[in-house]
């Protein structure tokens, strides 16, 4: 998923954080930067405690650094890697707001499609006050949707399927047929419920799942070979950062094994199931500055990215928070949790710098405050 369900509350007070970053300018990167940047990253690891911490920088397209730090696993031995596939939780909402920018300039949908139009003939008594709320509401999170359909009703999902699609309708008929828990393109609820009812939305006019769609059309385009879905790594070995849970009332780190409880349910996917290398995800914020691939071949025109980048409400675009003036007009950020790892990435149209950052952990201490001011250092770092 993205956020844990305590984060979600969290979510406003973590916006406004994030807008008062004052950072300087970025520059051209230096031969000093790599040194910099390792030092930033020892400091982050040491702070917060947390069993692996990953930091890459990239400079208009090109890799600057990356350092990863700790343990894959605790009391494992076995090192985090450069190159170590990380989890992104919630920072898969803009794929998805990327994935139907893409379909909608392909002419495969629209982006006027709305709920009753997409989805009156597989789910029946929509509420009424969702039959015309369309993609930019849902990617907004000003769709009028509850936050999230309800814990216990949540982990009654299969947690590992081959096609989450009818879940997907499921989840959606459940949400769809409550009245709405505010005013559609009002109220502003950061809800994980409208990325599924949007996904759920592609996959019926598409014929596909998410999974397939977002391979397709926004990863393969990138040139990005290490995204997956769900938990990363093997059961079997040591081979990835595994995700880490509290012992006993939060107290104490444990390795999460993957396969069954080490992600969400599948039918969360379009809200936040992704995992990738650092590069890879640099790579696709990049493109969100550029509009282009790595080798140069459009990707998003600059409506799509003029559309994608706007925000409606609390600086919230579709599936980005926006830096509105102060040092870094434009700035594009969001954070990613699965409760049991932790990421965010950050992209700077002035400057052409993104960072990317990702801990296999949720709760280190302090860890979405640290990774904040760990940002602010890099960008000063960097300097003009």
């Amino acid at each position: 998923m993205g956020h844990s369900w305590r984060w979600l509350a969290r979510l406003p007070a973590i916006t406004l954080a994030l807008m008062g970053l004052a950072m300087a300018s970025g520059p051209a990167a230096s031969e000093a930067a790599g040194g910099e940047i390792e030092a930033i990253a020892q400091a982050l690891f040491e702070d917060t405690e947390a069993p692996a911490i990953g930091i890459l920088v990239m400079d208009s397209g090109e890799v600057i650094a990356e350092m990863a730090l700790g343990e894959r696993a605790l009391g494992s031995g076995v090192a985090v890697q450069p190159g170590d596939l990380w989890h992104v939780g919630s920072i898969t909402k803009s794929m998805t707001a990327t994935l139907v920018a893409r379909l909608a300039e392909d002419g495969a949908l629209s982006w006027d499609l709305t709920i009753g139009e997409a989805l009156g003939g597989r789910i029946d008594a929509i509420d009424p006050a969702f039959q015309d709320v369309t993609f930019a509401e849902l990617l907004t999170h000003t769709s009028g949707l509850a936050p999230n359909i309800g814990m216990v009703r949540f982990l009654q999902f299969e947690r590992t399927s081959p096609d989450a699609r009818q879940e997907r309708l499921d989840y959606a008929a459940e949400m769809l047929t409550r009245g709405p828990a505010g005013t559609p393109r009002e109220t502003f609820a950061y809800s994980n419920a409208g990325y599924i009812v949007a996904g759920a939305m592609v996959e019926t006019v598409m014929g596909a799942r998410w999974e397939e769609l977002v391979t397709a059309h926004v990863f393969t385009p990138l040139g990005i070979t290490s995204a997956g879905f769900g938990a990363q790594g093997s059961p079997e070995t040591v081979d990835q950062p595994r995700g880490h849970k509290p012992v006993f009332l939060g107290f104490g780190r444990t390795p999460v094994v993957p396969g069954g409880g080490a992600d969400n349910p599948e039918v969360l996917g379009p809200a936040g199931r992704v995992h990738m290398r650092l590069e890879d995800l640099a790579t696709y914020a990049n493109a969100h500055l550029t509009g282009q691939t790595p080798d140069g071949a459009a990707f998003l025109s600059e409506e799509s990215l003029r559309r994608l980048h706007t925000p409606r409400q609390e600086r919230y675009a579709m599936g980005w928070v926006v830096q509105e003036g102060g040092a870094r007009p434009g700035l594009l950020w969001h954070n990613g949790s699965n409760t049991t790892n932790y990421a965010e990435v950050y992209a700077d149209p002035g400057s052409g710098l993104v960072i990317a950052m990702a801990a296999n952990d949720h709760d280190a201490r302090g860890l979405g405050i640290a990774f904040r001011a760990s940002a602010r250092r890099l960008f000063a770092a960097l300097g003009d």
